[in-house]
């Protein structure tokens, strides 16, 4: 037996489970191992068959496990570990020759770190070089490789327990003396056989690429593992939730300063309070486990508040206004900062520079609007009152007159107004019109007279075209009904003078003679 040791130094900056690109196997150290066949025989060309492999922290010590085994042979490549998983020895063993083998320590190892073992086989010779994580292992082995299948895993003295990642296999041998480690596997012309150990068939079976199909098979506590995922970095409103997602294992714990629903499945749901460093431990069947960190950084909302909800009156449009943010949308797909609006559910989405996003809905609902009918317009006599106005079945009521009462006595030939207002505040407005009678008069005449200046100072000219050879009588009205002043004008008189007590105001004045009789409004301005 040779033993060689030698130290070399190579990057360990592979993590526990940093390793696969993909899907990868576990093996459970009992009787686990995945049978290899190929189309084409080992034997038949150079070969170079590699992967990668790690053992995990909970195995104590891992006495001469069988890494690759060629049964047809009985050539294998072996793996021993210590119990503190920190120094491990490489081997090539021959059953048929139990005093045949190489032992290559290896002493800078330890437990969850992904390591690249290779065999180059030259057939023209041959023999069988070894190779780990960036050099060659001692000188080759002169070993006739001739089947054309092999074992991953398989049992030296006991069964491999742990993962492989990763097998390709190249018809020609990729690596002399000291080699860069490959970070993945790629294949071109000369690769016969890639398995990425991702897309696996029913009973665990996974079928290669390359040149070659061949197929691989996990048996007795061998798996196939999903590929090692974890919710990438970001970022979410705070208040927000977020469905966590990780694979590559069948047991999870995670733990975070905000709230998860259930630590201890793969997809749980997270509510964001604060920003945070998560982390979540990954194992698997094999209890092989990782940790993955994830960044949560939590960003402020908008804040949105449209009010209470409100009533109203019928047919009302309300302005309702979202504030200041980067974006909107309303319920009436408008992207204003603020609409007007009819009753109904209402809501807008705001948006914050940062992506966030709030909702806010207000409930507007409509009292019905009251209804009042003052009449048709119609004819009052001359002389005579007239009772207008509405049932007294609402809150107040407001008359063109001024008055304040749901009916009034209507003396003057106008148009009078009504406003009611009901107990929720709606309000609703009618009008009627009262004319005198027509008389038989001279057309002509009644639209000829006029007096001036209106508004006045009290005193004012009146002119007609009925020749003035007869009196003409004025009487002078307020809003409300009352004669507030009276007079008649002899033929040749014009001016007339408003006693100094008629306070301002706006009145009505009727002008009448045998030829004449006409209403007109006057404003008193002193």
């Amino acid at each position: 037996m040779r033993l060689l040791f030698f130290s070399f130094i190579f990057s360990l900056s592979l993590s526990c489970f940093a390793q696969p690109n993909s899907g990868y196997l576990t093996f459970d150290g009992d009787s686990s191992e995945v049978p290899i066949k190929l189309q084409n025989s080992i034997g038949s060309s150079d070969k170079t068959i590699e992967f990668f492999f790690e053992t995990c922290d909970n195995n104590s010590s891992l006495n001469k496990m069988g890494l690759l085994i060629f049964p047809t042979e009985g050539i294998g490549v072996n793996l021993t570990v210590n119990a503190a998983g920190n120094a491990a020895n490489l081997e090539i063993s021959k059953a048929a020759n139990p005093t045949f083998n190489d032992v290559y320590a290896a002493p800078i190892y330890r437990h969850g770190n992904w390591n690249h073992v290779a065999i180059c086989y030259k057939a023209m010779d041959s023999t069988i070089s070894l190779y780990f994580n960036g050099d060659k292992l001692g000188s080759s082995d002169s070993l006739k490789l001739n089947s054309n299948n092999f074992l991953l895993g398989g049992k030296a003295s006991t069964y491999f327990k742990g993962n492989i990642a990763e097998l390709r296999i190249t018809d020609s041998c990729l690596y002399s003396g000291s080699y860069t480690i490959p970070n993945r596997f790629l294949t071109d012309p000369k690769t016969a056989n890639l398995f990425l150990f991702d897309n696996k068939l029913s009973n665990e079976t996974f079928v290669s690429v390359g040149s070659n199909v061949d197929s691989a098979f996990a048996i007795n506590g061998a798996y196939g593992i999903d590929e090692i995922q974890v919710t990438q970095d970001t970022s979410i409103c705070k208040g927000d939730s977020l469905t966590l997602f990780a694979s590559g294992g069948t047991i999870f714990k995670w733990t975070s300063k905000n709230f998860i629903t259930n630590d201890s499945i793969y997809n749980p749901t997270l509510f964001g309070n604060i920003s945070d460093t998560l982390s979540v431990a990954i194992e698997n069947k094999n209890g092989c486990f990782i940790n993955k960190k994830v960044e949560l950084l939590l960003e402020t909302p908008p804040i949105i508040d449209l009010g209470n909800d409100t009533t109203v009156c019928e047919g009302t449009v309300i302005q309702l206004n979202a504030g200041s943010h980067a974006s909107y949308l309303w319920s009436s797909n408008q992207t204003d900062s603020a609409v007007f609006s009819p009753s109904g559910k209402i809501w807008v989405r705001v948006g914050s520079l940062k992506g966030c996003t709030r909702t806010d809905t207000i409930n507007i609902l409509e009292f019905p609007q009251p209804s009042i009918e003052l009449g048709p317009d119609t004819l009052l006599q001359q002389g005579y009152t007239l009772l207008i106005g509405v049932p007294a079945i609402f809150d107040s009521y407001k008359w063109s007159t001024g008055e304040t009462t749901p009916t009034i006595l209507a003396t003057l030939p106008l148009t009078y107004s009504l406003t009611v207002t009901d107990t929720n505040g709606c309000t609703a407005t009618d009008n009627i019109t009262l004319n005198y009678p027509p008389q038989s008069v001279d057309e002509s005449a009644t639209k000829a007279v006029h007096f001036y200046p209106n508004p006045t100072n009290g005193s004012f000219l009146i002119k007609t075209n009925i020749g003035r050879i007869e009196v003409i009588y004025i009487e002078m009205f307020s809003l409300l009904g009352e004669t507030v002043f009276q007079t008649s004008l002899a033929p040749n008189v014009s001016e007339v003078l408003l006693p100094d007590f008629i306070e301002n105001g706006n009145y009505f004045m009727r002008i009448s003679s045998v030829k004449l009789n006409k209403t007109l409004p006057i404003i008193l301005t002193r």
